[in-house]
């Protein structure tokens, strides 16, 4: 059995609603929080098919909030202590909040918690972060350890 979400081939990462969107979503709706699904949602695609949409587009932030009069665009991720994000997705990420505010929910599987972060704050880790390349297809990525973000943390009760 594989340790790691990042060492699973395309094929086992793709399958079904992730446990990081599931969390995200019941935390918005137990905050009353208006949202809806926008992002480019690949598990109908084949992996051949996937990669013909250029990468900004399948980067599109995974939904849209509304809150407070506010529009927000939202990307969700999921990690364990580390948070990886590549490189190149981070590029597609910083040109939409160029469009709207921009956050990340993050859902730790190993503190059970959610984290709303700003784009701005991972900007700044993003600079001194440690890198890495998944093994899969060699991308690179930085990571951030989930402790230096434990201001973010909200509660999911």
């Amino acid at each position: 059995m594989k340790n790691d979400f990042s060492e699973l081939s395309y094929e086992e990462r793709n399958v079904g609603v992730s446990l990081a969107e599931q969390k995200t979503d019941d935390f918005l709706k137990s905050k009353n929080i208006f949202y809806f699904e926008f992002g480019f949602e690949n598990q109908n695609l084949e992996k051949d098919h996937w990669f013909i949409v250029p990468r900004f587009f399948r980067n599109a932030p995974d939904r849209i909030v509304i809150h407070k009069k506010k529009f927000v665009l939202l990307e969700i991720k999921g990690c364990r202590e580390e948070l990886k994000i590549k490189r190149l997705d981070f590029e597609s990420y910083i040109k939409w909040g160029k469009y709207a505010d921009f956050l990340f929910s993050i859902y730790s599987n190993s503190t059970k918690d959610i984290y709303i972060v700003p784009l701005g704050r991972i900007v700044k880790e993003e600079t001194s972060a440690p890198e890495g390349s998944y093994p899969d297809n060699n991308e690179k990525y930085f990571k951030i350890n989930i402790d230096r973000l434990e201001k973010y943390k909200r509660s999911l009760t």
